[in-house]
């Protein structure tokens, strides 16, 4: 079930029943109908790409097959992202269980994400960074040529010292 908007009475008797076997799973990039969407626990990653209606055309499938894991089971809360044609090359995975980093990025050198050339597709892979807080991070990259320092994006408006820790380790300058 794709979570749609906001007023929807699917979504309240949905989001009132998580503890009845379903998790929530975002899942953006190269499919064709990027969202939120309630997946029954044990769900998978290719039962993600098949809820958001499968591969987009600008999906790109040879970055798919080396990078994503499609047997891999999702967790509740977690982001799957399908790298496009043209993404930079960074590697996604997602968590495994309850138990391990809510984090969808593997952490090494070739998967951190620059943020003084990230795009916004790119800033929002990180948690807790949406459409708003991403182009926050541009505007201020923008306006101070750069950042000088990962401790800078402290200084973007809404990454509180909470956020920072949990994106500090997936990024570059």
């Amino acid at each position: 079930m794709k979570l749609a908007g906001s007023g929807n009475p699917a979504i309240a008797s949905v989001a009132a029943n998580t503890s009845g076997g379903q998790i929530v799973v975002d899942i953006s990039g190269g499919v064709k109908q990027s969202g939120i969407y309630w997946l029954n626990i044990g769900s998978i990653t290719e039962d993600a790409i098949k809820a958001a209606g499968g591969f987009s055309r600008t999906a790109d499938l040879d970055a798919v097959g080396k990078n994503i894991n499609r047997a891999q089971e999702l967790t509740n809360h977690g982001k799957v992202y399908i790298p496009k044609i043209g993404d930079s090359n960074i590697v996604y995975t997602n968590p495994t269980s309850s138990s391990s980093s809510a984090n969808p990025l593997i952490s090494s050198p070739a998967s951190l994400i620059n943020i003084n050339t990230a795009n916004n597709s790119e800033l929002d892979l990180l948690p807790g960074i949406g459409e708003i807080l991403s182009q926050r991070i541009i505007d201020y990259r923008l306006q101070n040529n750069g950042f000088t320092s990962i401790d800078d994006l402290k200084k973007v408006v809404g990454i509180n010292d909470s956020r920072f820790e949990q994106i500090k380790d997936l990024v570059t300058l």
